[in-house]
């Protein structure tokens, strides 16, 4: 249990990342506000073994337009992230009853490339050795990220992620590989009830009512 909950911290280290381009304390909550998510060419489901101060596994959900992403410890989930309709929504399952943030204020659109990075962020970037992902290979680049120094991507087939390490904090590294990938075909689609919260969303704590 102590580890599960060192690694529900740094998850919760994570949420509150999102917001570290925003102001936590005092932010205004703007209904209108916007995130847009980068288009996916393909729809997907996959799943991550994660390190960030302790072991933790990740769940993607990928459809063009949409995303959603769960983040367990020992089995047990944690946090969950709604990318929809161009709002970000986060979720948790400390309690026993689900509790969601609408946290779209809290982001700039700069975090969409630490959040679900693309091939395309990688333009310019220095391309370093190939992976081999099950029976596809995968291209990796390092590059440098304001506020996360050095950054190594690998994406496989259609621009999955398959590889991401950079540093949180000091001393603290965050890295992930997949460990399995469902590509959907054409005409077949993620069931849509995914993509549904688990609870009705409110205004992230310490923002404010736009007045």
């Amino acid at each position: 249990m102590r580890f599960f909950l060192a690694a529900l911290a740094c998850a919760l280290l994570f949420a509150a990342g999102c917001v570290q381009n925003g102001a936590a304390q005092g932010q205004t909550y703007n209904p209108n506000a916007a995130f847009v998510l980068p288009v996916s060419d393909i729809s997907y489901h996959a799943t991550y073994s994660v390190e960030e101060g302790g072991p933790m596994a990740k769940e993607v959900w990928r459809a063009p337009e949409k995303m959603r992403y769960d983040l367990s410890a020992q089995g047990m989930k944690a946090l969950s992230f709604f990318f929809v309709g161009s709002r970000a929504y986060s979720c948790s399952y400390i309690s026993s009853t689900p509790a969601c943030y609408d946290i779209t204020p809290m982001l700039s659109q700069s975090d969409a490339t630490r959040l679900v990075p693309t091939e395309a962020d990688a333009t310019g970037a220095t391309q370093v050795e190939s992976i081999k992902i099950g029976n596809t290979g995968g291209k990796c680049y390092q590059m440098e990220i304001p506020a996360l120094g050095s950054r190594k991507l690998c994406f496989a087939v259609g621009g999955v992620m398959a590889y991401d390490s950079y540093n949180v904090s000091k001393g603290l590294t965050h890295t992930e590989y997949l460990t399995g990938l469902e590509i959907y075909e054409k005409g077949r689609e993620i069931d849509a009830s995914v993509f549904s919260l688990p609870a009705q969303p409110v205004a992230a704590p310490g923002a404010a009512a736009s007045p």
